[in-house]
């Protein structure tokens, strides 16, 4: 089965780039899966009530309504200053956080493969990008978990601060590496897409070249099949006055062409 042209191999440069993003992606992911792999300090049950893990409250969030009994919105609870909702964002984020890097580092993985393609690699640099945005998002709204019990007299008890306290710092140590292989994602694919171009124009400029030369090689082979002239026929009809003639005959005077030993004389 015929195969498409060959794709332009990774550079060094892009795959150094290439091998820091997903590097920086998967270290990230890992940080937020061992967040979610510890007990939940963020329980609003009670502080001692470490049995659920973020995962499980994550599913909570889902599943059930808002704490005041009426169906809420995942995002629109976490994202309630009431008190128990703020120490929950990073409950809610956490999950889709990981997804979405674990999404960007396989990509960043997989654009090592044989057939590199740049459609692989954007796909790695938008779904860092993405993940990465959303923790920041988040971080802003631990900002405002903490900032807010301290400027007002929203009810908020030590626990919950310092869930929130907690999460944040967490959510910046989690959100370099991510941002960094998400920078690095779209370097990687610029870079990619710049070599992919210049291979093109390398290929397009060798083919212009071998249609010049077979143009050329075209126009010396007809020049080569035109007839010669024969030179019997100024043979016959120089007279040779004791000098050489043109073609190196040699020093006589006829009129007639050179024959052979039968007496016949060359055909044109």
């Amino acid at each position: 089965m015929a195969r498409g042209p060959p794709k332009a191999p990774l550079s060094k440069r892009v795959k150094i780039l290439a091998s820091v993003g997903a590097a920086a992606t998967i270290v990230g992911w890992g940080m937020l899966l061992t967040c979610m792999a510890l007990p939940d300090w963020m329980s609003y049950d009670s502080p001692t009530n470490n049995s659920r893990t973020v995962i499980s409250l994550w599913m909570e969030c889902v599943t059930t309504t808002g704490q005041n009994g009426t169906a809420t919105t995942c995002l629109g609870y976490m994202l309630s200053l009431d008190g128990p909702g703020w120490p929950w964002t990073l409950t809610r984020c956490s999950m889709l956080h990981a997804f979405l890097f674990a999404i960007g580092g396989l990509v960043s993985f997989i654009s090592f493969l044989p057939e590199q393609s740049l459609t692989i690699l954007a796909a790695g640099a938008v779904c860092n990008l993405v993940a990465a945005g959303l923790t920041l998002m988040s971080m802003i709204v631990f900002t405002a978990a903490i900032l807010v019990p301290m400027i007002s007299s929203a009810p908020a008890n030590g626990y919950e601060n310092t869930a929130a306290g907690i999460g944040f710092y967490l959510s910046w140590f989690c959100t370099i590496p991510n941002v960094v292989g998400g920078v690095l994602g779209i370097k990687t694919a610029t870079e990619h897409n710049r070599i992919v171009k210049d291979k093109a124009m390398q290929q397009l400029k060798l083919f212009m070249q071998s249609q010049a030369k077979e143009a050329e090689d075209a126009v010396a082979a007809e020049e080569n099949d035109k007839p010669k002239p024969s030179p019997w026929g100024k043979v016959a009809l120089t007279k040779m006055n004791g000098t050489k003639n043109g073609i190196g005959l040699p020093k006589k005077k006829f009129l007639a062409p050179i024959v052979d030993h039968s007496g016949m004389a060359p055909i044109d």
